[in-house]
């Protein structure tokens, strides 16, 4: 799967994303700008979820509610719909628990998520708290039967 992200209306500006794929497992990013820099992101996967990714600067680790499957509305989802590419690239097992962010020099940050769930099971609110700060963000989700 590729993704192009254009910058400007000329298209003289731009980055693209190629994934690969094990069979449903994203295993390696390239990301590629218009002036030819290039990045790679390595994905690891243990029992059919995200556990870590990692470039050349910064790492991700990944820890799951293992007691609670995947569901559409997903902290994962959420934030590489927001913050990433705006395409699902990566789908776990599990709902997202934490997920720790390093990158030396910088520092290292650690988001938390908790989830409320309806009657039926579905999730309805996700917040997201961060260590050493009161923080929290809510994301609150509508259903709408089709």
């Amino acid at each position: 799967m590729s993704v192009l992200h254009e910058a400007n209306l000329s298209g003289t500006l731009w980055f693209k994303l190629d994934y690969e794929y094990n069979g449903s497992e994203a295993t390696k990013e390239t990301w590629t700008n218009s002036s030819n820099v290039q990045n790679i992101t390595n994905f690891t996967w243990s029992n059919g979820n995200l556990v870590s990714k990692t470039t050349s600067y910064d790492s991700y680790e990944y820890e799951y509610y293992t007691d609670k499957l995947h569901q559409q509305a997903d902290a994962y989802t959420l934030e590489m719909m927001v913050a990433d590419v705006g395409v699902e690239i990566v789908k776990n097992k599990n709902l997202m628990k934490r997920i720790k962010y390093n990158r030396p020099g910088v520092g290292t940050y650690t988001y938390s998520y908790e989830y409320q769930f309806d009657k039926e099971g579905k999730v309805l609110t996700i917040i997201k708290s961060y260590a050493d700060s009161d923080q929290k963000n809510q994301f609150d989700f509508q259903y709408q039967c089709q």
